[in-house]
């Protein structure tokens, strides 16, 4: 019997399939790895972003729980609180844009109150503090405050600074929480 002369190895079409299929497995791999990497930052963003709304919360809490708020007669604390807290935010941090009409009271807000008042009027949204960075991008924090009887309503959003005109905020909101606050005073009253 002969033997056949067989040469073993592969094919050049085996190779570059083999080639191709590589090829597309790490290129999937590596468009995995970037979008995870991506989302860890978001997730990062908005945990740190949601820290600084809740200790911001936490401040106005303990403002309300310790601060006199009464001037001896009973109600009105929510427009007290928002006094004593307009006091704790530098009139230069004032966002003087308003906000539509459905997000606060009825009445008609004067912006130059705002600033040579320094008391931030109710509903008027202010920037707070100065910006955090986190995973490279400057966050700004903002806060609405808008009276409502004896219980102060507080609108917080964390937004992304914007690209285009870096050192202001921009519209991208990653995180935003809405509570309220009624002063301890407004529990003692006796009317």
């Amino acid at each position: 019997m002969k033997k056949k002369n067989q040469e073993e190895g592969f094919t050049l079409t085996e190779v570059l399939l083999s080639i191709l299929i590589s090829t597309l497995f790490v290129s999937s791999s590596l468009q995995l790895m970037l979008a995870s990497s991506l989302m860890r930052i978001k997730a990062n963003q908005r945990s740190e972003a949601t820290k600084w709304i809740r200790e911001q919360i936490e401040q106005v809490r303990l403002t309300a729980a310790t601060d006199d708020l009464s001037d001896g007669t009973c109600g009105e604390y929510s427009k007290a609180l928002r006094e004593t807290l307009s006091h704790k935010t530098p009139k230069s941090e004032v966002d003087e844009r308003e906000l539509d009409e459905s997000e606060v009271d009825e009445r008609e807000l004067d912006e130059s109150e705002v600033i040579d008042s320094g008391v931030i009027d109710s509903g008027v949204e202010v920037n707070l503090d100065t910006t955090k960075n986190v995973g490279g991008q400057n966050i700004w924090l903002k806060r609405t405050m808008t009276d409502n009887g004896d219980s102060l309503q507080l609108a917080y959003s964390a937004v992304l600074e914007d690209t285009n005109s870096p050192g202001s905020p921009g519209n991208e909101v990653i995180a935003q929480f809405y509570t309220e606050v009624i002063a301890n005073a407004a529990f003692n009253c006796q009317e």
